[in-house]
Protein backbone atom coordinates (compact mmCIF):
# COMPACT_ATOMS: atom_id res chain seq x y z
CA UNK A 1 0.00 0.00 0.00
CA UNK A 2 1.22 3.31 -0.82
CA UNK A 3 0.67 5.56 1.97
CA UNK A 4 1.44 9.29 2.44
CA UNK A 5 2.05 10.65 6.30
CA UNK A 6 1.65 14.76 6.53
CA UNK A 7 2.51 15.48 10.08
CA UNK A 8 4.73 18.93 11.12
CA UNK A 9 6.17 17.18 14.25
CA UNK A 10 9.43 15.63 12.50
CA UNK A 11 9.66 12.78 15.96
CA UNK A 12 5.94 12.06 15.18
CA UNK A 13 6.30 11.72 11.02
CA UNK A 14 9.27 9.35 11.86
CA UNK A 15 6.93 7.21 14.17
CA UNK A 16 4.37 6.97 11.85
CA UNK A 17 6.34 5.87 8.78
CA UNK A 18 8.74 3.66 10.86
CA UNK A 19 5.28 1.66 12.06
CA UNK A 20 3.90 1.84 8.43
CA UNK A 21 7.29 0.62 6.86
CA UNK A 22 7.89 -2.01 8.94
CA UNK A 23 4.07 -3.13 8.05
CA UNK A 24 6.05 -3.51 4.81
CA UNK A 25 4.20 -0.77 3.41
CA UNK A 26 5.44 2.26 0.90
CA UNK A 27 5.74 5.35 2.87
CA UNK A 28 5.94 8.94 1.93
CA UNK A 29 6.84 11.75 4.72
CA UNK A 30 6.17 14.97 4.32
CA UNK A 31 6.01 18.18 6.83
CA UNK A 32 4.27 20.67 5.21
CA UNK A 33 0.62 21.08 3.33
CA UNK A 34 2.61 22.70 0.17
CA UNK A 35 4.89 19.52 -0.23
CA UNK A 36 1.92 16.95 0.55
CA UNK A 37 0.04 18.71 -2.40
CA UNK A 38 3.23 19.22 -4.51
CA UNK A 39 3.45 15.05 -4.09
CA UNK A 40 0.05 14.71 -4.67
CA UNK A 41 0.07 16.31 -7.87
CA UNK A 42 2.53 13.77 -9.07
CA UNK A 43 1.60 10.36 -7.49
CA UNK A 44 -1.55 8.99 -6.20
CA UNK A 45 -2.00 6.93 -2.82
CA UNK A 46 -3.81 4.48 -1.45
CA UNK A 47 -4.29 6.33 2.56
CA UNK A 48 -2.91 9.38 3.85
CA UNK A 49 -2.52 9.74 7.36
CA UNK A 50 -2.76 13.73 7.76
CA UNK A 51 -2.48 16.15 10.91
CA UNK A 52 -5.27 17.77 10.61
CA UNK A 53 -3.59 21.59 11.40
CA UNK A 54 -0.07 22.02 9.88
CA UNK A 55 1.56 25.07 10.50
CA UNK A 56 -1.71 26.73 12.18
CA UNK A 57 -3.62 25.94 9.26
CA UNK A 58 -6.78 23.79 8.16
CA UNK A 59 -5.15 20.94 5.75
CA UNK A 60 -8.17 19.20 4.75
CA UNK A 61 -7.06 20.27 0.93
CA UNK A 62 -4.90 17.18 1.13
CA UNK A 63 -7.78 15.44 1.60
CA UNK A 64 -9.36 16.22 -1.23
CA UNK A 65 -6.64 16.31 -3.65
CA UNK A 66 -5.67 12.67 -2.33
CA UNK A 67 -9.25 11.30 -3.45
CA UNK A 68 -9.40 13.65 -6.69
CA UNK A 69 -6.15 11.87 -7.75
CA UNK A 70 -7.26 8.25 -6.16
CA UNK A 71 -11.28 7.97 -5.52
CA UNK A 72 -10.58 4.62 -3.54
CA UNK A 73 -7.46 6.59 -1.45
CA UNK A 74 -8.61 7.10 2.46
CA UNK A 75 -7.84 9.44 4.54
CA UNK A 76 -7.04 9.07 8.20
CA UNK A 77 -7.00 12.82 10.19
CA UNK A 78 -5.04 13.24 13.24
CA UNK A 79 -6.26 16.21 15.36
CA UNK A 80 -4.49 17.47 18.47
CA UNK A 81 -7.36 19.45 19.75
CA UNK A 82 -11.21 19.26 20.23
CA UNK A 83 -11.44 22.19 18.00
CA UNK A 84 -13.15 19.86 15.18
CA UNK A 85 -15.78 16.74 16.26
CA UNK A 86 -14.96 13.05 14.20
CA UNK A 87 -19.12 14.20 13.25
CA UNK A 88 -17.99 17.48 12.03
CA UNK A 89 -14.59 16.46 10.63
CA UNK A 90 -16.66 13.81 8.51
CA UNK A 91 -19.20 16.81 7.43
CA UNK A 92 -16.18 18.82 6.27
CA UNK A 93 -15.04 16.57 3.93
CA UNK A 94 -15.85 13.35 2.65
CA UNK A 95 -12.56 12.34 1.90
CA UNK A 96 -11.92 11.67 5.32
CA UNK A 97 -12.79 7.76 6.14
CA UNK A 98 -11.44 7.82 10.11
CA UNK A 99 -10.37 10.64 12.32
CA UNK A 100 -8.26 10.06 15.77
CA UNK A 101 -7.38 12.52 18.49
CA UNK A 102 -4.17 13.00 19.82
CA UNK A 103 -1.92 11.37 21.26
CA UNK A 104 -3.12 8.02 19.67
Amino acid sequence: MRILVVEDDPNLGALWGQILEDAGHEVHLVESETAALTFLKTRATDLVVLDLCINGRNSLGVATLATYRNPTCKVVVIRGSADFSRQALFAMSPAVAAALRKPV
